[in-house]
């Protein structure tokens, strides 16, 4: 077990962190002529990196996208949670998936972004890294559904094989159809695969379209201290992880009506947030913090 760091090394790590938030330059306000595309590794992560983003994009004219690339159907505590099997897999992570695809779509749904505008390609949580690299033509078979084809009848791949090729195929679709002007995806730096290999496809995408300057970076998980604290703090910024605090972040500032949506939808996610409630809040800060390509 790892010792704890001391509360006074922790306090000092989350002040510079403030005061980097305070200091990065502000983030573009988003305007009517935006389309804005949010690539999410897994149902909730669009709502933590960027809810008020969409919020304001939305009420400014804004057209908004969001691609999930699974469905989450890999956290095998919510399926106990669920289902009351102690150990969860094949269609039991089916429905698990199921639950949270719909749980996305009502999260979206309450901060404005329309049904035709959501799109859940419904590759295996947790193969992401996979599918680009060993599988990219080869089939990866899920672990925890037990499946190599897309199981999801909304994916616009349903019954199709999970490959690294597929995968592209299907994000070139969706960047070609909507035509993203602002593009979301996860930073390299974030520690969790999915997240890391979900920007690196959509990295692809855009340089192969030459449309690199379009994308914007945010990270999710950046250690077990972030963010500090673990709790819902509204009246706090949003600071970088330490580790990452020279990066050249952008701040885009919350109002309070803001704060207070991106919460409501936060809690659409009931799978999730029965389970990591401290965590989840902790993104609804004043601020939400991004990095340009």
């Amino acid at each position: 077990m790892k010792p704890l760091l001391p509360l006074a090394v922790l306090a000092l790590s989350a002040a510079a962190g403030a005061a980097v938030a305070a200091d990065a330059p502000a983030m573009p306000e988003p305007g009517p002529q935006d389309r804005v595309l949010i690539v999410s590794p897994h149902p909730d992560d669009d709502e933590l990196c960027c809810s008020g983003y969409v919020q304001r994009a939305i009420a400014r004219g804004a057209q908004v996208a969001i691609v999930w690339m699974t469905a989450g159907d890999g956290f095998t505590i919510d399926a106990v949670l669920i289902n009351r099997h102690f150990r969860e897999s094949g269609l039991g992570m089916i429905q698990l998936g199921r639950i949270r695809i719909s749980e996305a779509a009502a999260a979206a749904r309450s901060v404005g972004v329309p049904l035709t505008n959501l799109r859940m390609l419904g590759y295996p949580d947790g193969g992401l890294a996979a599918l680009l690299v060993t599988n990219y033509d080869q089939p990866f078979r899920s672990p925890h559904t037990r499946r190599s084809v897309v199981p999801y009848g909304e994916a616009p791949s349903f019954n199709q094989e999970m490959t690294g090729r597929n995968v592209e195929r299907d994000l070139a679709k969706v960047i070609d159809t909507f035509q993203p002007t602002v593009v979301f995806a996860p930073h390299p730096a974030d520690q969790h695969p999915d997240h890391a290999t979900t920007g690196e496809f959509i990295r692809r995408a855009l340089q192969a379209r030459s449309e690199l300057p379009r994308l914007h970076r945010y990270v999710i998980h950046a250690g077990s201290h972030w963010p500090a604290p673990r709790s819902l703090q509204v009246q706090m910024a949003l600071d970088p992880p330490p580790a990452l605090k020279d990066l050249p972040w952008q701040r885009f500032e919350l109002t309070p009506e803001e704060q207070k949506a991106k919460l409501a939808a936060l809690r659409w996610h009931g799978t999730q947030w029965e389970v990591m409630a401290p965590y989840m809040g902790s993104f609804v800060r004043t601020n939400e913090l991004f990095l340009s390509e």
